[in-house]
Formats: structure tokens, sequence, C-alpha cells
């Protein structure tokens, strides 16, 4: 059973994601997108295209919805031509008619290269009757087990009384993004096998690479700098997720670039509320995006981005089993050599205050040895979240030992903390 606090950790952390990605959540880069309005004959209309995946089958499902902008009622009778489009190229297209004015591509993968698509009118005798039969067209293929951004091109040919024969033919472009996960083995010289694993929320990943000099992480993506695309994408969110073990990856803040352009600070997050990997945000917002692209001369087709850290300081990150209290670890010198014996401090903060800063009475471990570490031995005060720092010298013996005992130490040592607020 999830203890109670990790539990509220866990809640309160996707609220703060949800917040980020409710921020503007339509067009290009979600999930959800809902389109800017179109005159249709003398009525303004816009689309809505929504999606979901089904995890178990990785059938991905769209589904398309033309209302009325000024009454938010569905527009009923449509004929839509639409065009799919993946990686530059059309997958597959077609007139499609609609009783009820919403559309559903079911895009099922399959091991055939070639694209097949089926209408199917999902409906009973009643729903035939009342006007809410799913009309759906099933498309088959290989290219359907990717994720990233899939492109539609609608054209609507007709709908209640109005028709492209004799008006103003009514376009809408639109885009929806799938998950997508790369993984990438390490042999590190220090840390051993690693493996690093890259969430795209935007297009599929050409490349994941490591560069252990520059403790780099790079990775390229298909991206059109044009104006007209950016306006139309809300954000592109990318997620690192970097083992706690691995030691040359820790550190306390990270940097990004993106076509060799530093992003801003804001745009990178860091979510160390997992136990065992540690997941860097990457968020590139419409006004990022615009930013970035006034700073290009030659636009190229692409977006590669680079994360990397900002100092070389040591760091470790670890909460506590009641998502209570938070403890970082850094170390003077910043460097750390094996066989060297280091100064390290250790901050205490709550993760949750009341408004101002507030204390705490715990218990935690006063010292550590190059052998064990000794058991808890005094009170101390917590001072909210300013924290209070404390300081020991220990002596890495092997990098990669020493730094997995000091993480053990870290989430242990308030394990059980004997707290009162005051």
């Amino acid at each position: 059973m999830m203890k109670p606090g990790r539990l509220l950790a866990g809640i309160l952390f996707l609220v703060v994601i949800l917040s980020m990605s409710a921020h503007n959540a339509s067009g290009h880069g979600v999930g959800f997108e809902t389109l800017p309005p179109k005159m249709m004959g003398d009525r303004k209309v816009t689309m809505e295209i929504a999606s979901n995946v089904d995890n178990a089958t990785n059938r991905r499902q769209v589904t398309f919805s033309m209302f009325d902008a000024n009454t938010g009622i569905t527009i009923r009778d449509v004929v839509y031509h639409v065009k799919t489009i993946k990686n530059n190229g059309v997958v597959f297209e077609g007139d499609y008619p609609t009783g009820n004015g919403a559309l559903i591509f079911d895009l099922i993968p399959t091991e055939q290269d070639a694209v097949t698509s089926e209408e199917k009118n999902k409906a009973g005798f009643f729903d035939a009757l009342i006007g809410t039969q799913k009309n759906t067209v099933e498309a088959q293929g290989k290219i359907f087990s990717l994720g990233g951004l899939y492109k539609f091109s609608i054209d609507v040919l007709s709908a209640e009384g109005y028709s492209a024969k004799t008006h103003p033919p009514v376009h809408f472009d639109a885009g929806i993004s799938f998950p997508e996960v790369v993984v990438y083995q390490i042999n590190d010289k220090y840390f051993g096998k690693q493996q690093l694993k890259v969430v795209t929320y935007y297009d599929l990943l050409d490349r994941v690479t490591y560069d252990p000099k520059t403790k780099t992480i790079a990775f390229s993506m298909p991206f059109e700098w044009s104006v007209s695309n950016i306006d139309q994408t809300s954000v592109i969110h990318e997620e690192v997720f970097i083992p706690k073990t691995f030691g040359s990856l820790q550190v306390s803040e990270y940097s990004a670039s993106v076509n060799g352009i530093l992003v801003s600070n804001q745009t990178i997050t860091v979510d160390d509320f997992s136990k065992d990997v540690r997941t860097v945000h990457i968020l590139l917002y419409n006004a990022e995006l615009l930013r970035l692209n006034g700073m290009q001369g030659e636009k190229p087709d692409t977006i590669d981005f680079e994360l990397f850290p900002k100092s070389d300081d040591f760091l470790l990150s670890a909460t506590t089993e009641n998502v209570q209290y938070k403890i970082t670890l850094t170390a003077n010198p910043e460097q750390i050599s094996q066989a060297m014996t280091s100064k390290f401090i250790s901050k205490y903060t709550m993760s949750f205050c009341r408004e101002g800063p507030s204390q705490c009475r715990m218990i935690f471990p006063s010292r550590l040895t190059a052998r064990r570490f000794s058991k808890p031995a005094e009170p101390v005060l917590i001072l909210g979240t300013i924290g209070t720092k404390f300081q020991f010298q220990y002596q890495m013996m092997r990098l990669a030992t020493s730094r997995s005992s000091l993480k053990t130490w870290a989430e242990t040592s308030l394990r059980e903390p004997k707290s009162q607020l005051r």
C-alpha cells in the first residue's frame, strides 16, 4: 500500500506538472488542440482535435469535431476531407461523411508496411436513429507504432447547408503529439552501467547521445522553424530521466541549449521525488520558441537539445519516506576524487511548509565515518524551507560505492523523524 506521504507528494507534483501543461494547452505538441476559428459562409466555426492511447495495445485514437465558435453547438452532417501526415508524408486520406459531426480515427499498429484504411459506422439501431453513431476510420500499418507528431490537413466539403462547391473552402491544419520513449545505455568509467531515458511529447527523436567529457546529453528531433508553425505550438515538453546512481550528472543545476542557444533558466525544472531517478523537465513554451527562432540565422529543419551541468558541484538529493523533509548534499572542493577526504555539507529543509519559516525537531546522524554511518545521536532544529546545514568529512574509497552509501544515508537519516512542529 502506498504511504500517505508519498501519495500526497505524487498528487502535488502532478498538480504542478498539470498547471504547467494547462498554460495555453491547445496547439501542436500536445494531445489536444483547439484550432483558430474560420468563417464558413456567414458562421464562425472552429475545430477541436483530441487524442488518447490504449497502453495495452498501443492503439492511438484521434477525434475531430467542429462547432459554432459563438454558440458552442456542434456542427452536424459534416463531410471532411482529411490527409494524415507523418514524417512529412501523407499516410492516408479520404472523404469522410459524419452524421453527428464527430469523426474518429483509430490508428492501429501492425507488422505490415502498407497502410490500409476502412470506414466503420459503429452504431446500433437506436444510435443511428437519434444521430449518436460513431463515424470511425480504422487505419492499420507499421507506421502507427510510432509516437511523436501527427499532422492533419482538413478541408470541410459540406456541413448544414454549406458546400465548398458554392462557398470559399474552409481549411484547418492540426497537429497532435503522442509520447515516445528512447533509452540510451552507458558504461561509465566511474559509475558503471547506467541507463538514460528521454521521453518526448512532441516528435520522434533522431538520436540520443552522451559525452562523458562534457557530461552532455544530446538529442534531436524534426521541427519546422516557421512563425506560423510556432504560433500553433503551445509547448515542446521533453523529460530526461537520470539515475541517482549516476554521480556525474547529480548536480545542483542544469543548463540546456537548443541549436547552440542557451534556453532561459525557467524552462528547466527538476523533480527529485522519485527514490531512484531524477527527472529533468525541459518546457519550451511559445514565447521561448519565438525567442530562439529570432536568434537563429539560417533556420535548420531540426531542434537539437543539449542538457549539461551548470556547474561541476557534487550533489545528492533525497526525500524522507513521509516526504516531509528534503536533504541535499554538496562537497568542498566541488571536484571529488577517489581516495580523497572531502568536506560535505548536508542541508535539511521542509518539503512543504506553512506561510513563513517554521521549525521542527528531529533526530539526525551526527557524523559519518569511512566505514559506517553513526546511529542517530542528537536532536537538531530544522528551519522550515530556509533549511539547516551540517558539515562532516568522508573519504571516497570507491566513487560509485561511496556515492551509493551516501545516497542510502541521505534517504534514511530522517526515515523515522521524531518531529514536532512549533
